[in-house]
């Protein structure tokens, strides 16, 4: 039921399970032991949800032999590491990684072992202490939709001499919040015109909102809050039509209020259900134009 955990030990007799191909042992409490290296003989596995769980040390390279796992799960386990991604190159078929919160940093080889897996969709590495990007020119990620690198320390060297990120043309999640980004938003962003999601929050990006970001038609959350970015939102973003959520907190706008709300309202005036724009010094009165806002259910000014 609600509110139970299961803790201490696995019982190793769980390898005599030899059809099984879901194991989620998500939000238990196993007190800080290593996860268990015969989990690498359920061979069957295809699932493997182990997030949550209170585990911790090095991460089994055993895990490798799941050879037909398409989804792995280490998440928030925060005394987990992972020293090298080279038992992950056997992991063909896996298309959903997350290893946010475990311990990156002697992985070196990660951007070149998650490029290999041809089948990867979502890669998930938030808190996980990266800081440096390999130099690699060649990384495609062609099947990558979602990429989750936020709350680490990366700084623009990800912009200057991994140019793949800009290649990401499938990319419909982006989040790069809560690092060491500076100077302006690099207009190769504007490559990844599928994106549903941005998010490049909590950075030290000291430029204008740029006007390209609305060629992302399908874009449905943009939060660029806490940066130093200044100026006024483009007239251009009236064509942002799907959006849903938009964050500028302390963007120092010098705008008008009416001038904000009519942006917003022009084609989206439907879609949007929250719009924060706490701390942007921005001029006027709040007028009855946030009565188009049919669907807002979150305003923060």
């Amino acid at each position: 039921g609600t509110g139970s955990k299961l803790a201490g030990k696995i019982n190793p007799s769980l390898v005599d399970l030899k059809h099984l191909i879901h194991l989620d042992l998500s939000g238990n409490d196993f007190h800080g032991i290593q996860i268990p290296k015969y989990l690498g003989s359920l061979k069957n596995l295809r699932y493997l949800n182990l997030s949550e769980a209170e585990f911790a040390g090095v991460t089994p390279y055993q895990l490798g032999n799941l050879s037909s796992l398409q989804y792995l799960d280490l998440s928030q386990n925060y005394k987990l590491q992972v020293e090298s991604f080279s038992w992950l190159s056997g992991l063909s078929l896996l298309e959903h990684l997350d290893l946010s919160q475990a311990d990156l940093r002697k992985a070196t080889d990660w951007l070149l072992v998650a490029n290999s897996l041809s089948s990867l969709k979502v890669l998930k590495l938030s808190y996980c202490e990266l800081n440096h990007f390999p130099p690699s020119s060649s990384a495609n990620f062609s099947s990558l939709k979602a990429l989750d690198l936020s709350k680490n320390q990366f700084n623009n060297s990800l912009f200057q001499y991994s140019s793949w990120v800009f290649g990401l043309h499938n990319l419909v999640f982006f989040d790069l919040g809560g690092n060491k980004f500076q100077g302006k938003i690099p207009i190769g962003l504007g490559n990844l015109t599928f994106l549903r999601h941005l998010d490049l929050s909590s950075n030290e990006f000291n430029s204008a909102i740029p006007g390209w970001l609305s060629k992302f038609n399908d874009l449905e959350f943009l939060s660029l809050q806490h940066n130093s970015l200044q100026g006024k939102i483009p007239t251009s973003f009236v064509r942002l039509c799907k959006l849903t959520s938009i964050d500028l907190s302390f963007v120092k706008l010098s705008q008008d209020l009416s001038q904000v709300l009519d942006i917003f309202s022009a084609c989206g005036a439907y879609a949007l259900e929250s719009l924060v724009l706490r701390s942007c010094q921005f001029s006027g009165h709040l007028t009855n134009q946030l009565g188009q806002f049919k669907s807002l259910n979150r305003l923060q000014l």
